[in-house]
C-alpha cells in the first residue's frame, strides 16, 4: 500500500487514468459528497467485492480522512498489483480546493460517522 497526496490523485483524474477508484465511506456519506470517478463500496462490504476488485491493476481508496481507506488498502494489499490510499481523504481533497460532487443530503451527522466506525471496528474483534 502506498499513500498518495491529493495533488497526485488530481493528476490521475485529469489524465483520465483508467484506475479503480473506491470510496469506502457509508452510502449516506458518499451521497452527500464525493470525488468524481469514485464508486462507493462501504468498508464493511469490501470483502463481498474482493474478487472483482482484485481484477484491477491499480485501486485507489479514499474516505473522509484517510483512516478507513487505509484499512481497505491494507485489506487489499497483495490481492492486486498496486493499492493506493488518498492521504487525508475527502477532507484534504476539499481543503486543496478540488471539486466534489454534492448530493441532495449534504449534511451528515458526525455522530453517525462515529457510531458507524465504532460498530465496524468492534466487528473486527
Amino acid at each position: 500500500m502506498t499513500n498518495i497526496p491529493v495533488k497526485d490523485l488530481q493528476n490521475y483524474i485529469n489524465e483520465n487514468k483508467k484506475l479503480c477508484y473506491i470510496d469506502v465511506r457509508t452510502p449516506a456519506e458518499f451521497e452527500s459528497e464525493h470525488i468524481e470517478k469514485f464508486r462507493n463500496i462501504p468498508l464493511d462490504q469490501l470483502g463481498v467485492f474482493e474478487k472483482e476488485l482484485s481484477e484491477h491493476h491499480t485501486i485507489v481508496f479514499s474516505c473522509r480522512s484517510g483512516n478507513r481507506s487505509a484499512i481497505a488498502a491494507k485489506q487489499m494489499a497483495g490481492k492486486t498489483k498496486t493499492v493506493l490510499n488518498v492521504e487525508g481523504g475527502l477532507t484534504a481533497w476539499r481543503n486543496a480546493g478540488f471539486p466534489t460532487i454534492k448530493g441532495s443530503n449534504s449534511v451528515l451527522s458526525v455522530i453517525k460517522q462515529v457510531v458507524y466506525e465504532i460498530s465496524y471496528l468492534s466487528s473486527l474483534d
